[in-house]
């Protein structure tokens, strides 16, 4: 496994607007509005294989500005381990989700949802953080 061939995901689990950085080619891809599962997999497996991608995503270079607020979205990480596909968040302050495995190559459609699911699951668990630490404030 080489974390530097990984591809970072943030999704805003709101307007599921996206931005995908491929950190091999120091490059960004971000969604112009809600993204569905199709394009998301598809500029994430670009990332995952440039050499083999008919580039159908239009990337930023990492030279240029951000391209937009990553502040508030979810972050997830996809990579290759093993010949399968991994789709997993980092450790953060709500604890560590599963990690999502599939095929070495799945197609656009099942990367994307397994992206969103993954965003959604850290949607939900941010939530439930936070309204486990306003119950317990209320019960100082």
């Amino acid at each position: 496994m080489n974390l530097n061939h990984a591809v970072d995901v943030y999704v805003d689990s709101a307007s599921l607007k996206a931005a995908v950085y491929c950190r091999r080619d120091r490059r960004w891809w971000q969604s112009d509005g809600p993204v569905d599962a199709y394009t998301l997999g598809l500029a994430v497996r670009e990332a995952l294989d440039p050499k083999s991608s008919s580039h159908h995503v239009a990337w930023i270079s990492d030279k240029d500005e951000q391209p937009i607020d990553l502040e508030d979205r979810y972050f997830t990480v996809v990579y290759r381990q093993n010949h399968q596909t991994l789709v997993a968040t980092p450790l953060s302050p709500w604890g560590k989700l599963p990690i999502i495995v599939l095929p070495q190559s799945p197609t656009y459609g099942n990367l994307g949802r397994a992206i969103l699911i993954e965003v959604q699951r850290s949607a939900e668990a941010a939530e439930s953080y936070k309204k486990q630490g306003a119950d317990n404030k209320e019960t100082l």
